[in-house]
């Protein structure tokens, strides 16, 4: 099978509209309703006075239980590791903790960590930010991830982000970029499940030999020693009290730290809910059959995206058999690099990419048309989402991911109901087929890895009195609603709140998911605000109509003064029409003699073919030399001149459907504006 079909079903926070999970146990039917309920009674406690948060020091000053078995820990001051987002001017830093608390005069290890102050007034607790996964790095992801995951919270309040142990900056690292590396180098391949399995094992099993003559200790990269690097780290800052926010795995690493270290937990945040009384294995398919049922209803019940799609199911099922027999060759990019790469698409890559879109509410409202474009033969919504998804797995730490699982997940599954789920959802199960922990391959792989088993703490409900708001949404595939429900209830002082239109990781999304938010942490005690729920705009579904006009804005990029697509996002030369849309648009300057290697590295990205002259314009005091290529399903339309003072290439990526409109729309006034 097409290498490509293998996603990584991790718990990973979204924040970067991809965003990038895994589910657990019997899912709760959610209503098709706005469910906006409260668990329990209002907190009897007092919320914190909201003092201003202290500058973080290298030294301890909070009066609190040091969790490292009697050793203080310490925070360094130090440079930033990563791109500050525009506008932000943190200060970071390395926390040391013990790698294994039970040996605390052992090995230490450092954690990386960023802290963002408030750029108003800071008039309350600071926020500390607990990343999904297992295994998300929340540090290097900071550039695409911060305007959705923080900037509602930064005005009046300092913002810490860090890397978890063994993940992105944190040394040691449990990065596996060879993984990587394999992924891109088989996506076109169509191997038999078995041989692909072994190829990925092979390069995971060298990175773990790498860890190991390192001196890692595997067990010890868990929940457990995680919370008591959070409750160290609030030590090591000197903050009194702050605030728990938590998305995805996050969630269940928030539960953990209110169950281990309450000390200093004003109020908490749990974002798309993994509770550790969940089978995480069992539970993957009941979760993605939920959500795709979510989906299917939601088009039916929309007169516009049932009228031109019909049965979605039927038609998402079908088309998948008939890329099972015919998989379609397609192009993604890597869009750290801007690589191109050829793929396959098949059936069950299909259905992944159904499964992935459901993450996020971005991504939702394309999916019926992705999959009637691909029943038809066109693949340009597929090819950009698959590009999307496989971005994820550059921020990922995949040692870390499997460590956790293998130690406090896998050993409470019951591998007869893991199988007993495979043959109740036939149609979904290639999405666990070949998942290393997600399958009923996982029980064998974790006896071999060696990350032990934890205590049966662990897959125990958290009770606690802390003030905790709940947050989930309805197309959540991995941590559905009732993840969210189970835990409200087990909650004393708790809210929960149903979001009906968004998937998974709610708080990234702008509105009425932020405002609630921010109402809770005002006032932890009284039930946030949630009348805007109702409100919330329905899902408006893709319908592919010809490119409407697009208007034009003149923009500077280096020395051009050049009209661009007004409303399109991006910057400096580069904009797209949509965060899900790949449809883009580039003017690139360069050195006089550059203009044909400039082309040539655009055409390797998004074409993967040698580009064709078809011709030549004149426009003004310039000659441009025309080129076009096809690949998969995207088309490329460029123009280059080569001066004496300077090369420009001007280029245009779209569907084959909507070229010509947009070479007229979008291509032919930027080049006129450049004559």
């Amino acid at each position: 099978m097409p290498a490509a079909v293998c996603f990584l079903i991790v718990l990973a926070g979204c924040g970067s509209d991809s965003e990038e999970s895994e589910p657990l146990t019997q899912p709760v039917e959610v209503p098709l309703s706005t469910s906006t309920t409260m668990a329990g009674t209002a907190p009897s406690t007092t919320a914190g006075t909201g003092e201003s948060a202290p500058s973080p020091t290298a030294t301890t000053t909070a009066d609190s239980t040091v969790p490292t078995g009697g050793l203080e820990p310490v925070f360094t001051p130090g440079s930033c590791p990563f791109q500050r987002p525009p506008g932000t001017d943190p200060t970071c830093g390395r926390l040391t903790v013990p790698e294994n608390r039970d040996q605390p005069g052992g090995r230490q290890i450092e954690l990386a960590v960023a802290i963002f102050p408030a750029r108003l007034a800071d008039s309350h607790p600071p926020v500390v930010y607990l990343e999904g996964g297992p295994g998300g790095e929340a540090l290097e992801s900071l550039p695409f991830s911060y305007e959705n995951l923080f900037e509602f919270l930064d005005q009046e309040r300092t913002v810490i982000v860090f890397d978890q142990r063994g993940v992105g900056y944190s040394t040691p690292s449990l990065s596996c970029p060879e993984l990587v590396d394999l992924t891109y180098d088989l996506l076109d391949d169509d191997l038999p499940n078995e041989e692909y399995m072994a190829r990925e094992q092979e390069v995971i099993d060298g990175c773990r030999q790498g860890w190991l003559a390192e001196g890692v200790d595997l067990s010890s990269y868990n929940s457990t020693e995680s919370a008591a690097d959070v409750a160290d780290l609030r030590v090591a800052l000197g903050y009194d009290q702050w605030d728990l926010y938590g998305v995805s795995y996050g969630t269940r690493l928030a539960l953990t730290v209110m169950r281990d270290h309450p000390e200093g937990i004003r109020s908490v945040i749990l974002d798309s809910t993994y509770p550790p009384e969940v089978d995480g294995v069992e539970a993957i398919l009941p979760g993605a059959s939920r959500s795709f049922s979510a989906l299917f209803e939601a088009c039916a019940s929309d007169p516009r995206c049932s009228s031109t799609y019909g049965d979605l199911e039927a038609l998402l099922y079908s088309t998948a058999d008939s890329l099972n027999t015919d998989p379609a060759e397609m192009w993604v990019v890597d869009f750290l690099t801007f690589e191109g790469y050829p793929a396959l698409l098949d059936g069950d890559a299909l259905l992944g990419l159904v499964y992935q879109g459901l993450y996020s509410d971005l991504v939702i409202p394309g999916l019926p048309q992705m999959v009637a474009d691909a029943a038809e033969g066109h693949f340009f919504k597929a090819q950009a989402l698959m590009s999307i998804f496989l971005l994820n797995q550059e921020f990922f730490s995949i040692g870390q991911f499997l460590s956790v699982q293998c130690h406090e997940e896998v050993p409470f599954s019951d591998p007869a109901a893991v199988e007993a789920r495979v043959d109740e959802y036939p149609r979904l199960a290639p999405l666990v087929d070949g998942a290393l922990v997600q399958s009923h391959d996982a029980f064998d792989f974790c006896g071999r890895w060696g990350a032990g088993a934890a205590n049966p703490v662990e897959n125990e409900p958290v009770e606690s009195d802390i003030p905790t708001l709940v947050l989930a949404g309805r197309f959540d595939p991995i941590t559905p609603p009732g993840f969210g429900r189970i835990v409200a209830e087990r909650l004393e002082n708790a809210w929960y709140v149903e979001f009906p239109t968004l998937g998974h990781g709610v708080t990234a999304t702008e509105g009425c998911p932020q405002s609630v938010t921010l109402a809770f942490l005002d006032d932890p005690r009284t039930q946030p605000d949630t009348s805007c729920v109702p409100g919330m705009e329905s899902i408006v579904f893709d319908v592919f109509e010809p490119a409407p006009d697009v208007g034009m804005v003149e923009s500077r990029i280096g020395p051009y003064a050049v009209l661009v697509p007004e409303g399109w996002e991006g910057e400096s030369g580069v904009y797209q029409r949509g965060a899900a849309d790949p449809t883009s648009f580039l003017m690139v300057p360069g050195p006089a003699g550059f203009g044909e290697a400039i082309l040539s590295a655009v055409a390797a990205a998004w074409s993967g073919v040698t580009v064709v002259e078809s011709g030549q314009l004149e426009i003004g005091d310039k000659i441009w030399r025309r080129f076009s290529a096809e690949a998969g399903s995207f088309s490329l339309e460029a123009a280059l001149h080569d001066g004496d003072t300077g090369s420009i290439v001007v280029a245009l990526i779209s569907d084959p459907r909507e070229r010509d409109h947009l070479i007229g729309q979008v291509m032919a006034p930027a080049l006129e504006s450049l004559g």
